[in-house]
C-alpha cells in the first residue's frame, strides 16, 4: 500500500473510530431511556424482564461489533462460545485489557448477569442499562454474595472482569480475591474467557482517537472449566482455598491467546 493509501486509510479509521462511539452513546440513551423502559411494561416478572432487556442488549451489541467490522475498525474472532450455549449458574471470568470487553462478550451471550462498578450507576449512558437488566452492583459485601447466590441458584450465568478495572500495559494480570470468594462461598464452576488485540487500543491509557498504525484484530476465546471442588477440601480455610484459587486463575489468564501481531489494512 502506497503512502497516500496509507494515510488515507488512517484518516478514515479516526473517523470511523469516532462515528462508531457516538452512535454506541446514542444507542445508549435510546436503549436505556426509551427501549428498556417499554421492556418492562412486557411483564410483570421482574426476572423476565431482566432477561428480556439483557437479550435486547446483546443484540445491540452484536450489531456494534458488526458496524466496527463493517467500517475496517478492527477485526474479530471468537472461538468456542459454544461451550457457553448450554451453560447455566457459571462465573464467566475474563481479562480486561480493553474498553470494549464487556460490550465483545455480552453481543455473544443472550443471557448474561454481570457484576458492575458502583461508579457506573454515575455514568448517564450506562445507570439505565444496567438497572433494566438487573445487573449487580460489586459492594464487596456478603450482601452481595447472598444476592449472586440467589441468581445463581436461579440458573444465571454471571461475567466478571477480576482485574476489577483494564489491565495496565505491559504488566502481568493481578486480580481482586473477591470472585474467588465467591465461587469459594457458593461453589460455582468457572468459565475463562481470554482477549487479546494485535496492538495496544482502548487500554487503560488510551483514548478513543489514539489509534494503532494498522487495524486491530481482536480474538475472543472460550477457555477452561475451572471446578472449585479441585479447591475446596474439609480442611482447607476458606480464606486459603480462594487465595489459591485466585492465583491460579491469574496464572491461567496471564498465558492469554498467542497471536501475530499482524493484520493487512
Amino acid at each position: 500500500m502506497t503512502w497516500f493509501l496509507y494515510q488515507i486509510n488512517f484518516i478514515w479509521r479516526i473517523f470511523a473510530t469516532g462515528l462508531s462511539f457516538s452512535t454506541f452513546g446514542i444507542g445508549g440513551l435510546l436503549l436505556g431511556y426509551v427501549i428498556t423502559p417499554m421492556i418492562n411494561y412486557t411483564s410483570s416478572d421482574i426476572s423476565v424482564k431482566h432477561l428480556r432487556s439483557q437479550r435486547v442488549v446483546s443484540i445491540f451489541f452484536k450489531w456494534f461489533v458488526l458496524m466496527m467490522k463493517s467500517l475496517g475498525i478492527a477485526e474479530f474472532e471468537f472461538h468456542d462460545f459454544e461451550k457457553l450455549a448450554q451453560c447455566k449458574s457459571h462465573l464467566i471470568l475474563s481479562n480486561h485489557p480493553t474498553l470494549i470487553d464487556y460490550v465483545l462478550i455480552v453481543s455473544r451471550l443472550r443471557q448474561c448477569q454481570v457484576i458492575v462498578k458502583e461508579s457506573l450507576l454515575d455514568n448517564f449512558f450506562m445507570k439505565k442499562i444496567i438497572q433494566s437488566c438487573g445487573y449487580v452492583q460489586n459492594k464487596q459485601s456478603m450482601e452481595t454474595v447472598s444476592q449472586i447466590k440467589k441468581l445463581l441458584d436461579e440458573g444465571n450465568n454471571f461475567l466478571i472482569f477480576p482485574e476489577g478495572t483494564r489491565t495496565t500495559p505491559g504488566q502481568p494480570i493481578v486480580l481482586q480475591r473477591g470472585p474467588a470468594n465467591i465461587v469459594v462461598r457458593t461453589n460455582t464452576p468457572i468459565i475463562l474467557i481470554h482477549i487479546s488485540c494485535t496492538k495496544s487500543c482502548l487500554d487503560k491509557d488510551g483514548k478513543w482517537y489514539k489509534i494503532p498504525e494498522k487495524k486491530v484484530r481482536y480474538i475472543i476465546k472460550v477457555g477452561k472449566e475451572i471446578n472449585p471442588s479441585d479447591f475446596l477440601t474439609g480442611k482447607t480455610p476458606p480464606s486459603i482455598a480462594a487465595r489459591h484459587l485466585t492465583r491460579y486463575i491469574a496464572d491461567e489468564l496471564n498465558k492469554g491467546v498467542k497471536i501475530n501481531d499482524y493484520v493487512s489494512i
